[in-house]
């Protein structure tokens, strides 16, 4: 039986999903086992929800006017009821956009860390 899912229209900065899909690919090279899209935006979420809860102050950017992409995604659904957790916060696109923008910080930051 597939995982449930949930589908989430979005607007994202141009070129930002571009590079979700180059992060998994990497990603799941260094895993060794093939990581999903859906993977990548639900774990993004999970990480930023943790950090807002842990009290960390997060800043959530405009997008830039005209720089955009329409994309319908799909989440795991407990990400998906994360996300909805801070609909009164700030847009679902913002929302989804900064915690893609962390999560790539981070990877890359693991990155060039390791030895």
């Amino acid at each position: 039986m597939a995982q449930s899912q949930v589908q989430v229209n979005v607007t994202l900065p141009t070129g930002l999903h571009d590079q979700v899909k180059q992060a998994v690919l990497e990603r799941g090279a260094r895993a060794g086992r093939p990581i999903t899209v859906r993977e990548f935006y639900s774990d993004a979420v999970r990480s930023l929800t943790r950090r807002i809860d842990a009290g960390e102050d997060i800043i959530f950017a405009a997008h830039p006017p005209g720089g955009v992409k329409q994309l319908a995604i799909r989440l795991e659904p407990d990400a998906g009821a994360l996300v909805q957790r801070f609909r009164t916060v700030t847009t679902l696109s913002s929302f989804i956009s900064t915690a893609v923008r962390h999560y790539l910080q981070e990877d890359n930051e693991c990155r060039t860390t390791r030895p």
